[in-house]
């Protein structure tokens, strides 16, 4: 199987982001910060030895337009004087339309970045950050969305989640059917639309394996047609465990179980072929020497867009006490018509399909509000 994969990963591995590329705008790499809080004195708090650390070594690397600029206006202030620049509610025509997909290369989001930069981004390394300004404007769905999070999830540890939360709060459903969020989404997949079917609510670090979203959910009848945004509902911390990715392997296929050499599973045994999948998959980034980058440090209302098929996963929290409050939304894009999950549908049976009772008010609404 890795030698299938090799000669694809061939081309891509110069593309890896280096600490002066677009995907990495710190001066620490994450690992290099779990060594040096291990080198701390006992008698020095971890958030003491964290404020001294940045501090001194500085928080920013360069004038990247993908990182977030300290000399940058505070995104979450309200959209002032911006449309003259391109910004998307300066432009007359309607976000995400199809025959206008070109004239947005020019509009910004709310933290000043092009989208036509973003795009291109997206394309190369398979994700993006983003802020968007129609979800600061409604200056409550933040406070909102951290409230329900922190009351559902605050007191339980790592790895928990409230799935499809916009079934009992509307501020979850409101976020993920985001007028700007969507409208880019369409933007980057060149005008077709994207519709949310699943929200999931985070209140600390997953330390989830690393994995691909098409194992657990996929499309059809084409495969691969979706992409995830995850939203900060808080400044998040380098120590809370933040997500880990792999720039750029959303190029090398779908990561899912077939392409590792493995069938899909039956329900009754997905927990242990899952087990097989992580070690499996481990095992090929090791052999590959692809290196993870970490969304650390994303401000409060920045939202993280990533490929459907991008490695990806909850990195170790090193603060325990820290919470990590944000929103994860998965989207299709058009052309998929039902959604199912492969790693559940067995070798050689029918596609478990989800019911179109878990999706079906989320997509409506989403489109209520593009309108």
């Amino acid at each position: 199987m890795l030698s299938t994969l090799q000669p694809t990963f061939a081309s891509m591995l110069p593309l890896q982001p280096t600490n002066s590329d677009l995907a990495s705008c710190y001066v620490q790499r994450y690992d290099d910060l779990q060594a040096a809080v291990k080198t701390r004195k006992a008698n020095t708090s971890i958030h003491e030895f964290l404020r001294r650390h940045w501090i001194a070594h500085g928080k920013l690397e360069g004038r990247n337009p993908f990182c977030h600029s300290s000399t940058a206006a505070d995104p979450r202030e309200p959209d002032v004087g911006r449309a003259g620049r391109g910004h998307p509610h300066g432009n007359e025509q309607p976000p995400g339309s199809r025959t206008n997909v070109s004239a947005m290369d020019h509009w910004r989001d709310c933290s000043d970045r092009r989208y036509r930069d973003m795009k291109d981004q997206f394309e190369r390394f398979g994700y993006v950050y983003y802020s968007s300004c129609s979800l600061r404007r409604r200056k409550q769905l933040l406070p909102s969305l951290a409230g329900f999070t922190r009351d559902k999830l605050g007191s339980l540890g790592t790895g928990y989640r409230a799935q499809d939360g916009w079934k009992q709060v509307e501020s979850v459903a409101d976020a993920a059917a985001d007028r700007d969020i969507n409208a880019f989404l369409a933007y980057l997949h060149d005008g077709k639309r994207a519709t949310p079917f699943q929200t999931l609510n985070f209140a600390r670090g997953t330390q989830q394996a690393t994995h691909s979203d098409v194992v657990h959910f996929d499309t059809l009848p084409t495969r691969g047609l979706m992409a995830a945004v995850w939203l900060a509902l808080e400044d998040i911390h380098p120590t809370a465990g933040p997500l880990v990715f792999y720039p750029g392997s959303h190029r090398a296929g779908l990561w899912d179980f077939p392409q590792l050499g493995m069938p899909n599973a039956m329900p009754a045994e997905k927990k242990t072929s899952y087990s097989r999948y992580v070690a499996k998959l481990k095992g090929v980034i090791e052999t590959l020497g692809l290196r993870p980058s970490y969304a650390s440090d994303v401000a409060r209302g920045d939202a993280f867009v990533w490929a459907a098929s991008l490695l990806h996963g909850g990195s170790t929290v090193l603060d325990p006490n820290r919470t990590r409050l944000s929103q994860v939304t998965h989207y299709w894009i058009d052309g998929a018509e039902r959604y199912w999950v492969p790693r559940t549908s067995g070798p050689n049976g029918p596609p478990h399909l989800k019911d179109e009772r878990d999706w079906s008010q989320l997509a409506r609404l989403a489109a209520h509000h593009a309108h």
